[in-house]
């Protein structure tokens, strides 16, 4: 039996997610940000909240759950993000070790969504 849902690992996208906003004691933003990219994420709700680390970097901004909820918030993104998943998240990834293994993942996926993207496109036309 085939599936025709693309490529992704969500438990990778949303340790990547955790593993900055988890622990802000111990963040591992300084090794997501510029390592990954919002359209790796397979997960829209996982897009969206790093659009929001990403913006709240940029600005030199606490990035932590709060500032991702009132940023979400402000720019009109809250309904995208499944708060439920969000929060199971936080819990059960709230300590990543090794987030570039979770990083490259995420990117493998992506790199499959593409490939498959693509040769679609081809296909049709």
């Amino acid at each position: 039996m085939s599936s025709n849902l693309p490529p992704s690992d969500l438990e990778s996208e949303w340790a990547v997610i955790a593993s900055v906003l988890g622990q802000p004691w111990d963040s591992k933003i300084d090794q997501v940000i510029g390592n990954i990219a919002g359209n790796d994420f397979a997960s829209e709700g996982c897009r969206v909240v790093y659009q929001a680390i990403e913006a709240l970097n940029e600005q030199k901004l606490s990035v932590d759950q709060p500032s991702v909820k009132s940023w979400l918030a402000r720019n009109n993104l809250s309904g995208r993000v499944d708060w439920d998943d969000f929060r199971e998240a936080m819990s059960n990834h709230s300590w990543v070790g090794d987030v570039a293994a979770h990083i490259e993942q995420v990117k493998r996926m992506a790199k499959l969504r593409r490939m498959i993207e693509t040769c679609q496109r081809l296909a049709a036309e």
